[in-house]
């Protein structure tokens, strides 16, 4: 007789459960990514009143150079499309704000607040394709840029 047998239904059902968990865990961390899946993980490298705030800004004290439509001109570089994105990509955001508040206005480097500084560069990933989140863009909390989700561009 095999000694076992009384426990045979507890070790299938045990077995079948850690089969479960094994094919269900896989299953949660391999799920491929689609678009909205994309735009949530980055969805919070600013807020909407953050970026709409950053667009007070651009226009009081950027757009002179930099124009309205973030198109540069003038020696001035554009801060929007593919130029902008191949320069920033591959940075953080917080090397972003630091770059615009020591550099900006030429000359005039940290001529505004740290609020205003981390604002417009929420304007400027917005108007660059990134949608606003929950989570303010801060310095302290640094984020890779990456690329804009195709859907938002």
């Amino acid at each position: 007789m095999n000694i076992l047998l009384p426990y045979r239904n507890k070790l299938h059902r045990a077995a079948r459960g850690a089969l479960f968990l094994l094919v269900g865990g896989v299953a949660v961390n391999f799920t491929p990514l689609n678009a909205e899946t994309s735009i949530l993980m980055v969805s919070s490298l600013f807020s909407e009143d953050q970026a709409r705030r950053g667009g007070v800004v651009l226009e009081t004290h950027c757009a002179v150079c930099h124009g309205a439509q973030l198109t540069g001109g003038g020696g001035s570089p554009p801060l929007q499309g593919p130029d902008f994105l191949f320069g920033w990509s591959a940075k953080t955001t917080t090397e972003l704000v630091e770059y615009i508040s020591t550099s900006m206005p030429p000359g005039q480097g940290h001529s505004l607040s740290d609020q205003q500084y981390e604002d417009v560069t929420a304007y400027i990933l917005g108007a660059n394709g990134f949608p606003a989140g929950q989570t303010l863009l801060t310095p302290e909390n640094p984020k890779p840029i990456g690329e804009p989700p195709e859907t938002a561009q």
